[in-house]
C-alpha cells in the first residue's frame, strides 16, 4: 500500500537518500537536507509545502518530487505556473506508476493551492516524456542547445572579429568579480525584465530576491563550478546596458580522463544586438583565457545568425505544459486578453478529451462556458494549440497549417488574423537555461 502526502520536515533526509539514488549528479554531490534548506532561502519559488512524497506501509519514502513556484511572461501579464522538478523514484520500486500516481497527487493538491496551470522540462523521447503525454502534458517546444568545442570557440571568436567590424559597440566589457557583493541585482533586474520579460513570452520572472540568489554562491553551484564569483560579464556606458552569465563546470565532474572543463552560457541580455555580439565575444575569449574545452548555450534568436561555427547538437528537450483549471487560468490571463484590441467578438472551443470549453471574447470581457457544443464556435482547437499560441510557441497559423485548429466557416484568414491579434502570437519563445526549474 502506498501513500501520498506532502513531505514532512522530518522526512528531508529520505528525500535527499531518493534523489541521491536517482539523479548521478546528487550522488556525487553528497545532497543533504542543509543543501535543501540553503536553497530555499535563496529561491523563494522552492517551499518547504511543495515537496510531496510517496511512502510504503512501513514508512519507507520510495518517490519524490517538487512544485516550483514560477511566474512565466505572457506579457502584460504573468502567469503564475507550477513548476514540477526533481521527480524521482528509487529504483527497486519503478515501473509500478508511483511517480506517475504521486505527479497526479501533486497536481491536484496544485490546483486546490491556486494554481490554474503547470509546466516542465524534460528530455524529448525518454520514458518520462510519454509518462507526462499520459498525463495530458502538451509539448510547447522542442529545443537543442548550440556547442563549441574547444577549436571551434577559437574560430569563432576569429569569425566574429573578421565579420563584424562595422558593428562596434560602444559600451566597455567588464568581467564582475563578485557579483554577489557588487550591488548590480535591480540593473539585471530591469534589463531582464524590459528585454526578456516583455519581448519572449514563457519567460520566467524574477524578483529581488531571485536575482539574489542568482548572483549568491549557492551550494549546488559552489560545488559544481570552478569559480562561480566571475560568472557575469558586463556591458558599461554609464549603466548597464547587458550582461552574459556563464559557468564553468569542473573537469571531474565530467570525468577523471578530462583536463579541460566545460563552459555553460545560461543567458545574454542587451539593449541591442551589438552589445550582445560584444558580450559574446568576451564570452569566447573568456574561455580561451581560461582553457575552457567546451561552450554550451542556448542564445537569444537575433545571435542564430552570428553563430555559423557552433553546432546544435545533443539530446532534444522539450517544455510541456497542462491546464489545471479553464476558469481560474482565464481570471489569470484576463487582463491579457481584455487588452488587445478586438472588432466585434472573437468565439472559439478548446476540445479535450473530456469535454469542451468555450470561450468568448470582446473588447473588456470574457466569458468561459464548460460542455459546450462546439458548432456554437467560429474556432476549434485543441488544449495543445491554445497552450501553444498563449506561450508563442506556435501562432494560429502554424496551428491551423498543421491541424491543430479548425475554422468552420468564414474567412479563415480574417479569423486567423483575429485570434492572433487577441493571443498575441506572434513573439518569439526564448528559454534561458538558469530558469530550468
Amino acid at each position: 500500500m502506498i501513500k501520498y502526502r506532502v513531505a514532512e520536515e522530518n522526512d528531508l533526509p529520505a528525500v535527499c537518500n531518493v534523489l541521491r539514488k536517482s539523479f548521478p549528479v546528487y550522488e556525487q554531490m553528497d545532497l543533504n537536507t542543509d543543501y535543501l534548506e540553503r536553497l530555499s532561502k535563496i529561491d523563494t519559488g522552492i517551499r518547504s509545502g511543495d515537496i510531496y512524497v510517496a511512502e510504503t506501509g512501513d514508512g519507507k519514502i520510495v518517490s519524490t518530487l517538487f512544485i516550483v513556484r514560477r511566474e512565466l511572461s505572457i506579457y502584460p501579464s504573468f502567469l503564475p505556473v507550477a513548476g514540477v522538478a526533481n521527480v524521482a523514484t528509487l529504483p527497486s520500486y519503478r515501473g509500478k506508476k508511483i511517480a506517475r500516481t504521486l505527479l497526479s497527487y501533486a497536481l491536484n493538491e496544485s490546483l486546490n493551492k491556486g494554481y490554474s496551470t503547470a509546466a516542465l522540462f524534460v528530455s524529448y523521447g525518454v520514458p518520462a516524456h510519454r509518462i507526462y503525454r499520459r498525463l495530458k502534458f502538451q509539448d510547447m517546444i522542442v529545443y537543442h542547445n548550440r556547442v563549441c568545442v574547444l577549436d571551434d570557440i577559437v574560430k569563432a571568436y576569429r569569425w566574429l572579429e573578421e565579420n563584424l567590424s562595422t558593428k562596434k559597440v560602444t559600451g566597455k566589457i567588464e568581467i564582475v568579480k563578485d557579483p554577489s557583493c557588487a550591488g548590480i541585482e535591480g540593473n539585471l533586474k530591469t534589463l531582464y525584465y524590459r528585454f526578456i520579460n516583455k519581448k519572449y513570452r514563457g519567460s520566467v520572472y524574477r524578483t529581488s530576491d531571485r536575482w539574489k540568489g542568482i548572483l549568491s554562491l549557492n551550494p549546488f553551484e559552489t560545488w559544481f563550478v570552478s569559480d562561480p564569483r566571475d560568472k557575469v560579464i558586463t556591458v558599461t556606458n554609464g549603466g548597464i546596458h547587458g550582461y552574459a552569465i556563464t559557468y564553468y563546470i569542473k573537469s571531474s565532474i565530467l570525468s577523471n580522463s578530462h583536463d579541460l572543463g566545460l563552459g555553460i552560457v545560461t543567458e545574454i541580455v542587451s539593449r541591442d544586438v551589438p552589445d550582445a555580439i560584444a558580450l559574446l565575444q568576451a564570452v569566447f575569449r573568456k574561455a580561451i583565457e581560461d582553457g575552457i574545452g567546451t561552450l554550451t548555450f542556448r542564445p537569444p534568436p537575433e545571435l542564430d545568425e552570428y553563430l555559423p561555427i557552433c553546432k546544435t547538437i545533443g539530446s532534444p528537450e522539450t517544455f510541456m505544459a497542462k491546464v489545471l483549471d479553464y476558469e481560474k487560468l482565464i481570471n489569470d490571463i484576463k487582463r491579457f486578453l481584455t487588452t488587445r484590441p478586438l472588432d466585434g467578438s472573437v468565439r472559439f472551443c478548446i476540445k479535450t478529451d473530456e469535454e469542451c470549453k468555450r470561450i468568448v471574447l470582446s473588447n473588456k470581457t470574457v466569458e468561459i462556458t464548460n460542455n459546450s457544443d462546439p458548432s456554437n464556435c467560429d474556432i476549434i482547437m485543441s488544449e495543445g494549440s491554445f497552450l501553444r499560441i498563449l506561450f508563442a510557441t506556435r501562432t494560429t497559423f502554424d496551428e491551423y497549417y498543421l491541424g491543430y485548429l479548425r475554422i468552420k466557416t468564414g474567412n479563415v484568414k480574417r479569423k486567423l488574423e483575429i485570434l492572433n491579434n487577441v493571443l498575441k502570437g506572434r513573439r518569439r519563445h526564448y528559454l534561458s537555461l538558469i530558469d530550468k526549474w
